[in-house]
């Protein structure tokens, strides 16, 4: 009997032995394919062939968060949720025009039209913001030639492509709540006030400023963008209707009759009435 207990036992520990073997080995197999899943995944991600997209509130959060100043223009996580916040069916299109101005396409812009519009809508009413988005991209074309030209009016049209940032511009002392040191530009402290306006304003419009200046060279095409279409947005809440609104924008009827001409054939009106080289 001892004998043969002997031989159990033996044969007994073979197996437990061999099994832990096993399990050893089938754990570290599965082990290894997660961590190569794993760098396989991170590399398609990097690589934009995988997208996961954050979903809508997310994306307005992080547009939130560059308005109230925590995050810069050039943030990388901003420009992830500007892209991912225009592939929701929620947020209205802009008419492509699939041409370059000036060697320029000239629907590098639309996806800050989209974006900034919708979060604008959405934070603040439709009041202001019922229209289509084709005024917002032609009045940059008016604005600016699509963002090619510094020369137009000589107010650094490259990066602040819709004029509202410049020193001249009654728009961007209201935005900032800073009183310009030009007594004759007509700034009101209370403008805007009801209409979502921090009490110390904006904070990216009032990082452009040295003291009571506006340096428009320190904007960019999304922080114009961003808050041109809050001051369109606020002057056609005031005026009633958005060629109203457009009008007021600038404040001559020929600017309104530029932008609606513009919008219904814009290849035609930048290279017949700016002199664009269109391709």
């Amino acid at each position: 009997m001892p004998f043969q207990n002997y031989y159990i036992n033996k044969v007994l520990i073979i197996l437990i032995c061999r099994n832990k073997i096993v399990y050893n080995s089938l754990f570290s197999f599965f082990l290894l394919n997660v961590i190569t899943t794993y760098r396989s995944v991170k590399k398609l991600i990097r690589k934009k062939e995988i997208n996961i997209a954050m979903d809508v509130e997310t994306c307005l959060s992080y547009i939130g968060g560059f308005i109230n100043g925590e995050y810069s223009s050039t943030n990388t996580t901003l420009k992830q949720a500007i892209k991912d916040l225009c592939t929701s069916s929620k947020v209205p299109s802009v008419p492509k025009w699939n041409f370059k101005v000036n060697g320029k396409d000239a629907d590098r812009y639309d996806n800050y039209i989209r974006a900034f519009r919708y979060y604008w809508k959405v934070r603040l009413g439709s009041k202001g913001f019922d229209y289509n988005n084709k005024y917002i991209k032609a009045m940059i074309a008016v604005e600016s030639n699509m963002g090619t030209n510094d020369g137009l009016y000589e107010h650094n049209a490259k990066t602040d492509v819709m004029q509202c940032l410049y020193k001249g511009d009654v728009a961007v002392y209201c935005l900032a709540k800073i009183s310009p040191s030009d007594s004759s530009i007509p700034y009101n402290s209370t403008e805007c006030t009801n209409y979502g306006m921090p009490s110390d304003g904006y904070a990216p419009v009032r990082k452009i400023f040295s003291g009571h200046t506006p340096d428009s060279t320190k904007a960019d095409p999304l922080t114009s963008i961003c808050f041109g279409i809050y001051w369109l947005g606020y002057k056609t809440a005031v005026k009633g209707s958005i060629q109203n609104g457009v009008k007021a924008y600038n404040g001559r009827q020929s600017y309104l009759d530029n932008v609606l001409a513009c919008a219904d054939n814009p290849k035609a009106w930048l290279r017949d009435e700016r002199g664009c080289t269109i391709s």
